[in-house]
């Protein structure tokens, strides 16, 4: 079946406004400009789960996720460097991009998940490196701009940062599915309690990086300081300082070795033999 072409360009539904000193559309690089559409449209996608797609860029793997909302650019004006946008789904890419500004307002009420915050990472970024600030405004017939949804400053990632994520001591469960890449000091691990999800981690040193080579595709215990995102405490990254690979199914042994080597963030579990039971349940 052939695609059906739309010979009417659709009217705009929101306006993406680089502000800044001299800013013209013609003077933004075209590569931060692909930037800032691809962070958009991954604002705006439906899943919560943009590890894999960084890990897997990581280790010279494309990938692609599924748009909720297709966006079009269709214009420019001579102002700021301002980029009429049409949306497949005009509530649900106004609605984002609104509760996007109120979440930056109100950082720690809100539950951020792991797109939005790589998206802001992202625009935040392009918004340094152009002496900028990036706006999102709704179209309006009557005037040129209207009202802001959302605004992505240089500093607006590292403002959310704290507010977005908790750091400390842990151990998790996982499969090792990937050492090595782009540097030698990393490795993809496959959470039992996420198994949808790998989660990007830097490795401590050359030799637990061949240890954990040898453990590919094989349950393990990592131990080390790790980042999680607020509320939803989903896991977010790990620097892995020691690890044990469970023997004869005993995870409750393995993880009593990795608490004797400092993974005191057990000491706050008020349950360890349940919590443990869950994990080998999944």
């Amino acid at each position: 079946m052939k695609p059906t072409i739309a010979n009417k360009q659709p009217k705009p539904d929101f306006v993406i406004r680089l502000v800044g000193p001299g800013i013209r559309p013609w003077e933004v690089p075209f590569r931060k400009l692909a930037r800032t559409l691809q962070a958009v449209q991954r604002l705006l996608d439906p899943t919560d789960e943009p590890d894999d797609e960084i890990v897997t860029a990581e280790m010279g793997e494309d990938t692609e996720c599924p748009e909720a909302a297709s966006l079009t650019l269709i214009g420019i004006r001579n102002t700021s460097a301002a980029y009429r946008v049409a949306s497949s789904d005009r509530d649900y890419a106004l609605r984002i991009l609104s509760d996007t500004g109120k979440s930056i307002a109100h950082p720690t009420t809100h539950d951020w998940p792991s797109n939005t915050l790589s998206a802001i990472s992202d625009l935040s970024e392009i918004a340094r490196s152009c002496g900028c600030s990036i706006e999102f405004r709704e179209m309006d017939q009557k005037r040129p701009f209207g009202a802001v949804l959302a605004k992505i400053g240089p500093d607006t990632y590292n403002e959310i940062e704290g507010s977005a994520f908790v750091t400390g001591l842990t151990s998790v469960m996982g499969v090792v599915e990937r050492v090595g890449g782009a540097g030698d000091m990393r490795c993809g691990i496959r959470l039992q309690e996420q198994p949808r999800r790998m989660v990007f981690c830097n490795v401590a040193s050359t030799e637990l990086v061949r240890r954990l080579g040898a453990c590919i595709y094989r349950d393990v215990v990592v131990s080390g300081e790790a980042t999680w995102i607020r509320r939803s405490w989903r896991l977010k990254s790990m620097n892995i300082t020691g690890f044990e690979e469970p023997k004869d199914g005993s995870v409750i042994a393995a993880l009593k070795k990795i608490r004797d080597a400092g993974g005191n963030a057990w000491d706050e579990v008020t349950d360890p033999e349940a919590r443990i039971a869950e994990m080998r349940g999944r």
